[in-house]
């Protein structure tokens, strides 16, 4: 019997570091992501089939289904030249049997493509395609020849024609559509394919704001899909909206924050009765924060608590960009009842953990449950966390209450830029 191909070692081919070489990295990077598609795909499927592709053609040999798959598996990325020469022999054959046979053109083409011979992998996954569009490695061949010849916008359609056809493939097509969705032609394209919403478009989306390798692109290209109707996942846009601020791009993050966010402004904290919360609140929402037995739950228009005994730490916190100046911060309580030195508090700090200052929640039955407090941002200090921290308490029902109110505003007009 004919000689199986081993396995592959390591993640290319001779294919991926050719057009490594021949394509600029503008465009090389899609280059790269349909080779390296290619060669993942065709190995995956070889090696679903290795145990019996071999063993079924000798049984079946007159069956055109059961030789294509033999010249599949000794057609595959690291296929010698004597496989490559018996797997085009297979695949001629597997076509005068049934000259509809997607997957024994598809092989002739692959092995032309390794050869060097362009024309006539061209012809063999054209003849493919007309007969149907449904095989993955005809139109992962399809986005190398698109982008070969620079057309972006047909190697997209290959794109969308693979991930519709072979959902599964957005592990591999994903990260490098991804990353190529940088460029202006790629991200334009991309627009209006999502706009048609394939179903691969919410997964792509959600990849590209968790694990996308530019947010400030990202960003760009879910406002673009936002004005033609196409609606990120929230998840996304907090998502996106957390890796442009942990990646050093906190305005540009507040900007992308300003999009999804109506009227909101960067000088006070954002939703001070706690009516507004999102189903999934980025940093510069509330977001309820503890551990150690705090528990905390955002409804019904206020913020409600609970920590046990002797137990202390943050338990609420939004992210603010306050711009220099004097703040006041008013808040209102209900059911906080403890000795002084056990009562929560509001704490500002600076990014990197300088405090600014504190203002103490009092007792609900004080002042009729009202608070507040002066906080001061100064120059040196961009970057600011509002913290609702409680204190250890010597309770031995330990410390519980609600917030219903909590506002930091700038003190007077000088306070504002």
């Amino acid at each position: 019997m004919t000689k199986r191909p081993e396995r592959p070692s390591g993640g290319g081919s001779r294919l991926a570091r050719r057009f490594r070489k021949q394509w600029p990295a503008r465009v090389g990077l899609a280059a790269l992501v349909a080779v390296l598609g290619y060669a993942n795909v065709s190995f995956t499927l070889a090696e679903a089939l290795r145990r019996d592709a071999g063993r079924a053609y000798a049984l079946a040999p007159y069956d055109g289904r059961m030789t294509a798959r033999w010249a599949g598996v000794l057609s595959g990325p690291e296929a010698t030249a004597s496989d490559r020469l018996r797997g085009d022999e297979l695949a001629r054959k597997a076509l005068r049997q049934d000259p509809v046979n997607v997957p024994a053109a598809a092989a002739l083409g692959f092995n032309a493509q390794e050869r060097g011979d362009a024309a006539t992998a061209r012809r063999a996954f054209a003849y493919a395609e007309r007969l149907s569009r449904r095989d993955p490695m005809t139109q992962l061949w399809g986005i190398e020849e698109a982008v070969a010849r620079n057309d972006i916008g047909d190697a997209v359609r290959h794109y969308d024609i693979a991930l519709r056809v072979k959902p599964e493939l957005g592990e591999v097509l994903f990260p490098v559509l991804a990353a190529a969705s940088v460029e202006a032609p790629v991200q334009a394209q991309l627009v209006r394919t999502l706009t048609a919403r394939p179903p691969w478009s919410e997964g792509f989306v959600s990849f590209l704001a968790t694990r996308g390798t530019d947010p400030q692109a990202t960003a760009v290209l879910l406002q673009r899909l936002d004005r033609a109707g196409v609606k990120a996942p929230n998840a996304a846009k907090a998502a996106l909206l957390n890796a442009l601020f942990s990646s050093g791009q906190s305005d540009r993050a507040w900007a992308y924050y300003a999009t999804i966010r109506a009227g909101v402004s960067r000088d006070r904290a954002r939703d001070p009765g706690f009516t507004g919360q999102p189903d999934v609140p980025t940093l510069f929402d509330w977001v309820v924060v503890g551990d150690g037995g705090i528990v905390g739950t955002i409804g019904k228009g206020g913020f409600d608590f609970s920590a046990p005994a002797s137990v202390g730490g943050p338990m609420l916190q939004q992210v603010q960009l306050l711009p220099p100046g004097d703040y006041r911060l008013r808040g209102h309580s209900s059911d906080v009842d403890q000795p002084d030195g056990a009562l929560p508090y509001w704490a500002l700090v600076c990014q990197g953990g300088r405090e600014l200052g504190r203002v103490t929640v009092s007792r609900s039955s004080q002042s009729e449950g009202r608070h507040a407090g002066m906080l001061r941002v100064p120059q040196d200090c961009p970057v600011q966390t509002l913290v609702l921290v409680a204190r250890p308490s010597d309770n031995i029902a330990g410390l519980s209450g609600r917030i219903d109110h909590a506002a930091l505003e700038p003190l007077s007009r000088g306070g504002r830029t």
